[in-house]
């Protein structure tokens, strides 16, 4: 089965709030490769058998495309990239492009990485290993913090151009 592809420049977000709809958060957590920067990470607690979000964002300062193919995790059984396209439409993609000096957002209410059927319970305070797979072959791995969802003022709009 061929899953959608997600490219960054087809995108723009459009939050309607009066503040940031992450505000109150604060991750000095990062990871570096490169001209890619990994940052705002943390996953939701939930309990074993259930799913949890993941929530980061991918910066890209280079001059080429990055794609990111996949995430996996020893906390859970199958990681997927979703895509919500209105209220109760979504699916899985296949790979996500942020294109040179472009940034994705993962965690609001349209772009989310879930982690289904987790091996445990994530409690708040645990940290888990999560790798990323990237086109090139290159693979991160960072130790994300479990923390309770963000708490939004607003909601996040996709309008794709």
């Amino acid at each position: 089965m061929v899953l959608p592809k997600l490219r960054a420049a087809t995108i723009a977000l459009v939050c309607i709030a009066a503040n940031h709809a992450f505000s109150g958060m604060v991750h000095a957590q990062s990871e570096q490769f490169g001209p890619v920067e990994i940052s705002g990470m943390r996953a939701t607690p939930s309990a074993e058998g259930a799913s949890s979000k993941l929530f980061l964002t991918i910066s890209n300062d280079g001059a080429d495309e990055v794609h990111l193919l996949q995430v996996t995790t020893p906390a859970a059984m199958n990681c997927s990239v979703v895509f919500e396209s209105k209220p109760g439409v979504s699916r899985n993609l296949e790979s996500v492009a942020i294109r040179s000096d472009e940034a994705i957002a993962f965690g609001g209410s349209f772009l989310w990485i879930k982690l289904g059927g987790l091996a445990h319970d994530l409690d708040e305070g645990d940290r888990i290993p999560v790798t990323l797979h990237f086109l090139n072959g290159y693979k991160v791995t960072i130790l994300v913090p479990v923390e309770p969802a963000p708490v939004g003022r607003g909601r996040h709009w996709l309008r794709l151009l």
